[in-house]
C-alpha cells in the first residue's frame, strides 16, 4: 500500500494471498458476522488481489492518485479499499458484531478470577497434604 514494497514483488504477492486466506477462513468459522464486516473484510480482500494482480503482471503497483493539499503518499483505489476495509471491519468488529455484544466483559473476568482462586487453594490445600505426610513419617 502507498508505494511501500517496491521490488519484492513477489513477496507481497504471497502476504497478500496469505490475508486472503485468513479473510476467507475467519469469514467461515466466525459464528456471527455483522455486514459491516464482512464488506470491510471484502475491501480488504478486493484490493490486496488488485494490489497482487498488478505485482505479478506489471512487477510493481501503478499508484496514480496524488494529493496536492497534503504531504501524503501516492494510492490507488485498491489501496483505498484496503484502508476503508479495514476501519469499517475493525466498526463493524467493535459495535455491530452480534458476538461482540453478547460478551460480558466483566462477568467473563470474574470467572477468570474464581478459577484462578480455585486453582491456587487447591495448590495450597495439596502443599499442605504433603507437609502433614512428610511431618507424619
Amino acid at each position: 500500500a502507498f508505494s511501500m514494497g517496491e521490488g519484492h514483488g513477489i513477496a507481497f504477492a504471497v502476504l497478500a494471498l496469505a490475508v486472503i486466506i485468513a479473510i476467507a477462513v475467519y469469514l467461515v468459522r466466525a459464528p456471527q458476522l455483522a455486514h459491516l464486516e464482512v464488506v470491510g473484510m471484502a475491501m480488504v480482500a478486493g484490493g490486496a488481489i488488485g494490489n497482487a494482480i498488478d505485482r505479478l503482471a506489471f512487477g510493481f503497483v501503478t499508484d496514480f492518485i496524488a494529493t496536492t493539499f497534503i504531504d501524503f503518499p501516492v494510492f490507488n483505489v485498491a489501496d483505498i479499499g484496503i484502508t476503508l476495509g479495514v476501519v469499517l471491519a475493525l466498526f463493524g468488529y467493535m459495535f455491530l458484531s452480534p458476538a461482540a455484544r453478547e460478551v460480558d466483559a466483566t462477568a467473563e473476568l470474574n470467572a477468570r478470577d474464581e478459577a484462578r482462586a480455585k486453582r491456587k487453594a487447591k495448590q495450597r490445600g495439596e502443599r499442605a497434604r504433603k507437609i502433614r505426610e512428610r511431618n507424619e513419617r
